[in-house]
């Protein structure tokens, strides 16, 4: 759905919905639609409206991944917005519909970390890497979690493994550079930059981190010289 015109599509589901008020299809896109425009409290309401019963089980059949995934976007939204137990009920949710849901298992992992219960989000993560070994995301956010227990030893294992599995990835990079600054952990920052930079030798982005460094060390003139390429980011 383009942005410019959700409302145009709102209305139009919602007139489809009026004419056959049981219409999962209608109800799943309209859920979407309303979490495209920030109203969480109606697509949490479309959303526990859908019935998989009746005349459009078939149809729903074909939808229930949507339903699912909904859901889980929901469950992240509201985790942003601080409404953890909103958030929680919304990723069970999800499970309900589809318990292999990759979403909604990382995002019960962050709603604990974000409450500060990392005994239980590492718990919770390191099971969805168990299912899922490969998952970048999920290994992210992990390394995550073992930072902010102060386990950096463990958190550094993880990190080796994943540049081993994506060496490549801008995710992973911008992921780890974070984790190294927030732990003041500069050498492995500027090391970390120095490593990308042989997989995009031309990206301005790197300038731009690598000013960060400079001006909290006291070399204003390159800081600021390299802060500037932020400027260039959108170009790339």
């Amino acid at each position: 759905m383009r942005r410019d015109q959700l409302g145009e599509s709102e209305r139009h589901l919602r007139q489809a919905l009026e004419a056959a008020p049981g219409r999962v299809d209608a109800q799943l896109f309209l859920a979407e639609c309303l979490l495209n425009k920030k109203n969480l409290d109606g697509a949490e309401q479309m959303l526990k409206a859908v019935q998989p019963g009746g005349p459009w089980a078939g149809t729903y059949a074909m939808l229930k991944h949507l339903h699912a995934e909904l859901w889980a976007i929901l469950g992240l939204a509201l985790l942003e917005v601080q409404k953890f137990a909103r958030a929680e009920e919304a990723c069970r949710a999800a499970l309900r519909i589809e318990p292999s849901n990759l979403m909604a298992k990382a995002n019960l992992g962050s709603i604990q970390m974000a409450q500060g219960h990392l005994m239980e989000a590492e718990r919770q993560i390191r099971l969805l890497l168990s299912e899922h070994p490969a998952d970048a995301n999920a290994r992210l956010l992990l390394i995550t979690c073992l930072a902010r227990k102060g386990d950096l030893s463990l958190a550094d294992q993880e990190i080796e493994k994943i540049l081993q599995q994506e060496p490549d990835n801008f995710v992973v990079h911008k992921s780890l550079t974070g984790t190294y600054y927030t732990l003041g952990r500069w050498d492995d920052y500027r090391a970390e930059i120095a490593r990308y930079r042989t997989v995009a030798p031309t990206s301005a982005y790197l300038d731009y981190e690598e000013s960060f460094a400079d001006l909290i060390f006291g070399d204003m003139r390159r800081g600021w010289q390299r802060f500037e390429a932020r400027l260039d980011i959108q170009k790339e």
